[in-house]
């Protein structure tokens, strides 16, 4: 039997209570784009979970991001260029708005966002 609770996130099961994580600050929540600037942020939230959890920074992606055995807290570098494939050198991401959002086993967050300035 699976129960789901609308708004919650969660989902009951035989086989115990998933929850997607729920993001609720970033910290800082802005920064200075270019690569001479390096970032280094705090998300804080709901389940999420101490391995197995990828950043979603705009269009760039960060996989296996550890908590450093902290769950609910998980730091990341915020990224600064955007990989490109082949030959083509990557793209420093422009100021702007960029929306963050974490998944892991349990599903997707919301979403907050981060400011690059100038």
């Amino acid at each position: 039997m699976t129960i789901t609770v609308t708004g919650s996130g969660c989902v009951w099961s035989n086989y115990g209570q998933n929850c997607k994580p729920i993001i609720s600050s970033i910290t800082p929540a802005s920064g200075p784009a270019g690569q001479a600037y390096p970032i280094r942020a705090t998300i804080s939230g709901m389940n999420i979970t101490t391995t197995g959890t990828t950043v979603h920074f705009g269009p760039v992606t960060i996989s296996d991001v550890s908590a450093n055995g902290v769950q609910g807290f998980l730091s990341f570098d915020v990224p600064k260029l955007m990989p490109s494939g082949g030959e083509v050198p990557p793209m420093v991401l422009q100021p702007g708005d960029y929306n963050v959002y974490v998944t892991n086993a349990n599903g997707t967050s919301n979403t907050l966002t981060f400011t690059l300035t100038r």
